[in-house]
Order: structure tokens, then C-alpha cells, then sequence
């Protein structure tokens, strides 16, 4: 039995039909078997939005608010997976992989997962966020 956090994700995969694999990182691992997605979140005038993008790449905010249709976008606190609340985009670079890894319910969770099933779990859109280098 997981963590109750973590079980509301693998409740929440469970109910979408997708193939994912749910894994505890051990003790003092803080990487994943795979390439790692990062979710940061930010206030857009009121509505909350959620970035999924590569952790090795950084978010371009301007390209974020644009995407969401809206001035500027605050960083906020960021939601717990699957980000219900919040309007998720997602950086369509991801769509290369075969399978990337996010935190799922807790710092030592992580969910092994398709772009395409990543993008129906959190009804993601995907667009260009990674800013230039």
C-alpha cells in the first residue's frame, strides 16, 4: 500500500486506463530511473497554471503567459499531481520520449509515464515553454 498522497495518484492513473509505473526512489536517490519532468506554477491574473517541462531545461514565463493568454504569470506554490485546479501546459520537447518521470504524492515518488498519457492525466496542452539559451 502506498502513502495516501501517493495512492491518490495511482488512483488517478488507475481511473485514466494509461500505462505508467509508480516507483519509491530509495533512500537519499533524488533522481529518477529516467528523464525527469519538473511542474512549477505560477498565477496568471487570478488563474493557476502549472508548467511541465524537462528538469534540465528552464521555463521562459513570458512564453508560459502567452501561451495561457494572459499579461504575466507570478510563480506560486505548486499543486500536488495531477494539478486539477490549475491549467497545465506542457513542453512539447517531452513528446520525444518514449517514458518521463514526475513526482507523484511525495519527494521520494516518482511516475514513470508516456508524453501522450502525461498529457490525458493532467489534460495538458503542449506548446514551446523552454526558454533560449
Amino acid at each position: 500500500m502506498w502513502p495516501p498522497t501517493v495512492e491518490q495518484v495511482a488512483e488517478v492513473v488507475r481511473a485514466a486506463g494509461v500505462e505508467a509505473r509508480l516507483e519509491e526512489l530509495a533512500e537519499g536517490e533524488r533522481l529518477p530511473p529516467g528523464p525527469a519532468v519538473r511542474a512549477e506554477a505560477y498565477d496568471c491574473q487570478g488563474r493557476l497554471l502549472v508548467a511541465l517541462l524537462p528538469a534540465d531545461h528552464d521555463l521562459d514565463p513570458r512564453k508560459l503567459a502567452s501561451a495561457a493568454g494572459c499579461v504575466y504569470a507570478r510563480p506560486t506554490a505548486a499543486p500536488l499531481f495531477p494539478f486539477t485546479r490549475a491549467a497545465v501546459f506542457m513542453e512539447r520537447l517531452m513528446l520525444g520520449e518514449e517514458t518521463v518521470w514526475i513526482r507523484a504524492g511525495s519527494p521520494r515518488h516518482v511516475l514513470g509515464v508516456s508524453p501522450s498519457d502525461l498529457v490525458q492525466i493532467t489534460s495538458a496542452q503542449t506548446t514551446g515553454l523552454v526558454a533560449e539559451d
